[in-house]
């Protein structure tokens, strides 16, 4: 992403979460909240499942930090546990960035 390192940002809501199997695609499932008061920009960089890369299968927008299912998630497929790393940009020049995770689990 380029730029340094946001610090003393604080995620307030990041951990894991358990997501409903089958809910459809387009399904809110985090808010990625923290304690910046300056404009960020949220882009997903990484999402493995099971500690393997997985498609996408999560999106976020980029102006609020929500986070939700691309498409239906399913247990059968082989997958309960996804772990979506978010990196948030500073709006401000020069760009700064941070990252954090977040824990999915499935739940039938």
């Amino acid at each position: 992403m380029g730029g340094t390192e946001l610090e003393g940002i604080t995620w307030s809501n990041v951990g894991t979460v358990s997501v409903a199997e089958n809910e459809p695609g387009g399904t809110a499932v985090l808010n990625m909240t923290n304690n910046y008061r300056s404009g960020l920009e949220y882009y997903i960089v990484n999402v493995t499942g099971d500690g393997k890369q997985v498609d996408r299968l999560f999106d976020i927008d980029s102006a609020l930090g929500i986070l939700s299912t691309a498409v239906p998630l399913d247990r059968e497929a082989g997958v309960d546990r996804y772990e979506v790393e978010v990196c948030a940009v500073s709006s401000s020049s020069p760009l700064k960035s941070t990252t954090t995770k977040a824990l999915y689990s499935l739940c039938a």
